[in-house]
């Protein structure tokens, strides 16, 4: 190969060594930074509740009120949530943060959440509005978080509550089709008035369930970064030699 040949292609592969990064760098870091600080909202896949007030135990909880959820006085609601789009191992778990957000009404109430399994009780069906019953409602799921939150309002209020421990429990174990399960700490207690929110069927324009997913900052993969350089490098030595 002809000196000035060497020259120009030792000129080129220098030229991506530098810009490539640089390219990469300036014009990729705004799109990740966007996505990794602001929060991407998830929709509610499915949401229910269940009762056994007044002998309701096999009733389907979309039949006794499809704007609604309840929980409180023998009533319980769960929520499903679909994150497989989340890349777990572009983004750090235990970094990730999750809210949860609906519109609540009615009487104040402590609120419990956790997991729940995705299947019915004593079954391997996914549990959905079709089919989910005080009866077969699913288990709790084994090790999952507790988070709880005090409400003291009456009437409607906007909620948004910090479930991350309990999402992030789920991802770590590599469940990302997670169901959340609602409760009251006095949910036995004939006494206390139930608490609502509006379901994502609710016809009055109220906002459905969602959640809010704050990602992070990506992981850098220094691996392939290193490995491209390696690469070049290695041509230029060639090409020199």
């Amino acid at each position: 190969m002809k000196k000035y040949s060497k020259q120009f292609l030792s000129l080129l592969l220098c030229t991506l060594m530098v810009c490539t990064p640089m390219y990469t760098f300036f014009m990729g870091y705004k799109k990740v930074a966007a996505a990794a600080t602001e929060p991407v909202v998830f929709p509610v896949t499915q949401d229910a509740f269940v009762s056994n007030f007044s002998g309701q135990g096999n009733s389907l909880g979309i039949t006794l009120n499809s704007n609604k959820l309840i929980y409180g006085k023998s009533r319980h609601t769960y929520l499903k949530f679909d994150l497989s789009s989340i890349d777990t191992e572009r983004y750090k778990i235990d970094e990730m943060q999750m809210k949860l957000s609906f519109r609540k009404t009615h009487a104040p109430n402590k609120l419990i959440f956790t997991e729940s399994e995705a299947t019915l009780r004593d079954s391997s069906e996914e549990w959905s509005i079709n089919n989910l019953t005080y009866n077969n409602r699913p288990n709790d799921e084994a090790g999952s978080p507790v988070v709880t939150q005090n409400v003291t309002s009456n009437g409607e209020e906007t909620l948004s509550i910090d479930l991350s421990s309990i999402f992030q429990f789920a991802l770590k174990n590599g469940r990302k089709v997670v169901s959340i399960y609602l409760t009251t700490a006095d949910v036995n207690d004939g006494t206390i008035a139930a608490s609502e929110m509006y379901s994502s069927r609710n016809t009055t324009a109220q906002p459905a369930p969602s959640l809010a997913v704050t990602l992070g900052e990506p992981v850098v993969n220094a691996g392939v970064d290193s490995n491209a350089l390696d690469a070049l490098m290695a041509e230029l030595k060639r090409i020199n030699s």
